[in-house]
């Protein structure tokens, strides 16, 4: 499956017109079981008759980025925190509209890079062998894979220097940083030996994005612990 993070490429042209913490939320919703224990199977948050799980899923997870770690993480980016989010109809109306669009895009992204992808199961053309064991669904994979991160990762950078910025916390984002890498070996680790290369990568970056959040989750509670309990 394409790179889970790269998922949020699909909804920046959208972003003008909707909520974008909502879109990039819901692009990466349907991947969600592989990450989280919830009782919804990947199957169904990747069909089409489970996007309202997906919608649920990202109201979810939404809501504890929106009230629990967006301050922080605007704080470890070195950006003013902003303030917390009033809803109203029209907002949550404008949120489910995203979270759908952003599941939307990630499943017709999967449709055409992966073995079980719709398009890939009834257009043969993408089954066509491109190099070694590879096939033109493979490298379509690969490609928007990193693609869609590079794209992610210059939005996320223009968004940063368009705002006022102050000092970095280097310590923790050194810290974050280290789980990362760890989540990486652990991950590694824990898919060797593998049947193919494949599987090792991808048992390494679901490593790394469970490192990082963990990272990031730990950052948030000592944010928000240092503003609320009354440390001497």
């Amino acid at each position: 499956m394409p790179f889970t993070p790269s998922h949020a490429a699909a909804v920046l042209p959208l972003v003008r017109v909707l909520p974008p913490s909502a879109l990039v939320v819901g692009a990466v919703a349907p991947d969600l079981p592989y990450y989280v224990p919830v009782p919804v199977p990947p199957a169904l948050t990747h069909s089409p008759f489970g996007l309202g799980a997906d919608v649920l899923l990202g109201a979810c997870l939404l809501a504890v980025y929106l009230y629990a770690l967006r301050a922080p993480l605007h704080a470890l980016a070195g950006l003013e925190p902003p303030a917390p989010p009033r809803p109203g109809p029209r907002g949550a109306a404008l949120a489910a509209a995203a979270l759908a669009a952003g599941s939307a895009t990630h499943m017709l992204w999967d449709s055409f890079t992966q073995t079980r992808g719709a398009l890939v199961q009834v257009w043969p053309l993408l089954s066509t062998p491109v190099v070694g064991p590879h096939l033109l669904y493979n490298v379509l994979m690969y490609a928007s894979s990193a693609l869609g991160l590079a794209a992610v990762l210059w939005w996320a950078a223009a968004r940063a220097r368009a705002h006022t910025r102050g000092p970095l916390p280097a310590a923790a984002l050194a810290a974050v940083a280290a789980c990362a890498l760890g989540g990486t070996v652990l991950g590694g680790l824990s898919g060797y030996p593998a049947e193919s290369g494949y599987d090792l990568v991808r048992a390494a970056l679901v490593g790394t994005l469970t490192g990082t959040a963990l990272g990031l989750a730990a950052w948030s509670a000592l944010w928000w612990a240092r503003r609320l309990l009354p440390f001497p």
